[in-house]
């Protein structure tokens, strides 16, 4: 059984969580500063990993729990406010530079005053990059792209390393090395010039069959894939997940893996006894795993521009651990024998099914699409299986939801509040993944919160401490009225405050359980306040 209980302080923000597991109790705790900035964060091991800002509330250092290391994270930033250099305890050190639209130009792993890793990337006018130069294996690959910008080739010199053709609405009919993909109607892929695959009536993958080897999968009500059983011997791998389905548990033939979070980022693995098999620090992005502790040893992550793994250090600096993706996430190559989970756009990686856990749904990188249908419907596109859009290399998923820029969290200009609250940014992460099929949730209070983030730019966001801190969401203006569509099972209200801090109630939003909702504010903005505040509180167990 599985249960999850949150506690908020007396002002709102989270500031401890709980799991209650068959064999084993995890609990969180966090700390936080006047300007409601993370100071502290207690793993489940008692380690504490502290968090300091400069007076712009940018991240300036991150200390581990000590068990990891004695030292820490420090960032550096331009006047932008984009991220200019990450230093690490193993003294590595990560530079980062843009074009004057603060697009990623290189992301170099030095050391010594010696570039070990990283990447290089020219942009061309719609901001696609057109060429990567893999630092670590000297090579530079080439992208074409399409009218609508799907990925159509990668060269490498003079030799074709991908090419890719689609069909009008994005299924994959020919890729190199593999003559025809057979999709149906409902754009589920049901044959290739290797595999044949079945569906359920949900649109979720039941069979994949090659040759005579069939692997199967199954699936629950929400959709959510619980176990694969692979070809032969193979046996069988199961997964459970937490009431915010967040995958809590995955047991391979091998061995049992129990998982504990903080908000979305995987912080701690143990085994089916409770012994701690791994830990993580993560840092303030999505994805963005810096250090790993596994059999008392700790290793530091370097990664490209989409956010993919293309290397591990020692607490000497040294590589122990390299990987090379092709665009779509297939491993090309990889030298080490490093157990590591984050891989392909940090996201983890089953060796044992060969997918990605993308939180929402399971990617194969073999065929470039997602297992099930988007959730979201047509929020994420008219076609639900498609990753990305075909655009691997300029955008990521890591909700499994819906596609973004890779324009990382460091790159985009932040803007203090001027009541001092957190700073704004207009990253788009994950606000679908909270609000879809959450049982528990009686009632929802939307976050309607506006200000100016320059004389010129208005910036709305919508905010889910309590569900996925930092969920921020750019709505396309602050002026007048703006819809949005959401997806739940209960009822939503939506709290606002007037010029003079009155709180009042638009009308409730009626719906049926499961279906698309609108929710429009209905009253006007004060650049200078905070108009809603949002709150969501789960009964206890």
């Amino acid at each position: 059984m599985t249960q999850t209980r949150l506690a908020q302080c007396p002002c709102g923000i989270r500031c401890r969580g709980y799991s209650f597991l068959t064999s084993r109790n995890f609990t969180n705790a966090y700390t936080y500063d006047a300007a409601s900035n993370r100071t502290g964060f207690t793993d489940p091991e008692s380690g504490s990993t502290t968090y300091s800002y400069d007076t712009l509330n940018r991240l300036t250092t991150l200390a581990p729990p000590s068990a990891f290391t004695t030292g820490s994270f420090g960032f550096s930033y331009d006047a932008l406010s984009r991220r200019t250099q990450m230093t690490r305890p193993n003294s590595i050190a990560t530079n980062y530079t843009y074009d004057n639209l603060s697009r990623l130009l290189t992301v170099l792993h030095q050391a010594g005053g010696s570039t070990i890793d990283g990447a290089s990337y020219t942009v061309d006018s719609t901001g696609n990059r057109t060429a990567k130069t893999d630092q670590l294996a000297a090579v530079t690959s080439n992208y074409t792209y399409d009218a609508i910008y799907q990925l159509l080739s990668a060269t490498q010199g003079g030799s074709t390393s991908e090419s890719y053709t689609y069909d009008p609405v994005g299924n994959r009919t020919a890729s190199l090395g593999v003559s025809s993909y057979t999709t149906n109607a409902s754009n589920e892929l049901t044959a290739t010039s290797n595999a044949s695959y079945t569906y359920d009536s949900n649109g979720n993958t039941l069979t994949k069959t090659v040759g005579s080897d069939t692997t199967s999968y199954t699936w629950d009500f929400e959709n959510r894939l619980t176990s694969v059983t692979l070809p032969g011997s193979g046996g069988t791998v199961s997964f459970k997940y937490d009431p915010f389905g967040r995958r809590i548990y995955k047991s391979p033939s091998g061995g049992t893996s129990i998982f504990a979070y903080d908000g979305a980022s995987l912080v701690e693995e143990t085994n089916g006894a409770g012994a701690v098999a791994a830990r993580y620090a993560q840092g303030a992005s999505i994805d963005e795993p810096l250090a790993m502790l596994r059999s008392s040893s700790t290793s530091y992550y370097n990664a490209d521009g989409l956010g993919s793994v293309t290397s591990l250090a020692n607490a000497t600096g040294t590589l122990v651990q390299t990987y090379t993706f092709d665009s779509f996430g297939k491993l090309t190559a990889s030298a080490g024998s490093l157990t590591n989970p984050f891989q392909y756009t940090g996201r983890e990686s089953d060796p044992e099914t060969g997918l990605y856990s993308y939180r929402a749904r399971y990617y194969d990188t073999s065929i470039g699409r997602f297992l099930s249908e988007d959730p979201t419907q047509l929020r994420g596109g008219i076609n639900f299986y498609a990753y990305v859009k075909n655009g691997p290399v300029d955008f990521v998923d890591p909700w499994g939801l819906q596609c973004k820029q890779v324009t990382p969290w460091h790159a985009i200009p932040r803007w203090s509040n001027p009541n001092g609250r957190k700073p704004y940014t207009t990253i788009e992460d994950g606000f679908f993944f909270n609000f879809q099929g959450w049982d528990f949730m009686n009632s929802l209070l939307i976050d309607c919160d506006c200000t100016w983030a320059s004389t010129h730019t208005r910036i709305r966001k919508f905010y889910r401490e309590d569900i996925k801190e930092e969920a921020w969401f750019e709505c396309p203006t602050c002026n007048g009225q703006t819809q949005r569509e959401y997806r739940t099972r209960d009822k939503i209200r939506v709290r606002e405050e007037d010029s003079a801090g009155q709180q009042f109630m638009p009308p409730v939003i009626k719906h049926t359980p499961g279906k698309l909702v609108q929710i429009g504010p209905d009253g006007g903005t004060d650049p200078n306040r905070t108009n809603v505040n949002c709150l969501c509180s789960p009964p206890t167990p």
